[in-house]
């Protein structure tokens, strides 16, 4: 035996006081409802209280034991107390009129469900026409990860291989032979290892842009092989023969 006690809510004399101020820190404003929304589901099933909202626990039936509906009530309440409290005042009215924590995440969810299924199409259309810009690798990319990380909260992850492809897309022109080689990789990079090699590639383009600045004028130019060569070993064989970056 592990020692551990496993207690079931349901049977036990248990009550769960939540703390809004520090377990829902994000108040609902009523544009933010999708970010609002999943962070108040996440708590709630962490503490399997999420059933008093999706109906799946109901009010005791008459003939249940009067401490059974006591705790029912009492529970409900402090969940309908924590929705209550962690909406802004100017949305708080919405909700003021409900006498149960279900009632209220109902009223709330027919009115902005839409809100949400709209979020998820502007950040979607949003990741797909991002584009580096005159932005570093890394500030790009970064960007372009929050926006990935905003849609797997409101419950529509895009995976890692369309996140990458999203980013390739959208790189400067330069970048264009790298982007053909790692499309053309047997395997998928991992999006940690794309961060590296943006990197390093965005680091060796700034060594040949200054190599340009300070070439002799009489036309001869020394191309620096060396950072060109430190890329072809992960490169796949079939594309051995491209000519990248050539000046």
């Amino acid at each position: 035996m592990s020692g551990e006690t496993v207690i079931n809510l349901d049977d036990a004399n248990i009550v769960i006081t939540l703390n809004p101020a520090s377990q829902l820190p994000t108040k609902f404003t009523g544009d933010n409802f999708p970010t609002w929304r999943a962070q108040l589901l996440t708590l709630l099933r962490g503490l399997d209280l999420l059933k008093f909202l999706d109906g799946t626990h109901p009010a005791p039936v008459a003939d249940a034991s009067a401490a059974a509906r006591r705790r029912w009530f009492q529970q409900d309440q402090l969940l309908l107390h924590s929705i209550l409290a962690s909406m802004s005042p100017g949305v708080a009215p919405y909700d003021s009129a409900a006498t149960s924590s279900r009632q209220a995440w109902t009223i709330l969810e027919r009115m902005f469900a839409n809100q949400s299924r709209q979020r998820v199409i502007n950040l979607k259309e949003k990741l797909g026409r991002e584009t580096q810009g005159n932005r570093s690798v890394s500030v790009y990319l970064q960007a372009q990860r929050t926006t990935a990380a905003e849609l797997a909260l409101i419950n529509a992850p895009v995976t890692d291989e369309d996140l990458i492809l999203h980013i390739l897309r959208g790189l400067r022109e330069e970048y264009d032979q790298l982007s053909a080689a790692i499309r053309a990789r047997d395997t998928p990079i991992a999006i940690e290892d794309l961060h590296d090699r943006l990197v390093d590639f965005e680091a060796d383009i700034a060594v040949v842009r200054l190599s340009r600045s300070h070439a002799p004028t009489t036309g001869v130019y020394v191309y620096p092989w060396s950072w060109l060569c430190s890329f072809l070993w992960w490169f796949p064989p079939q594309l051995s023969h491209l000519q990248l970056l050539w000046w």
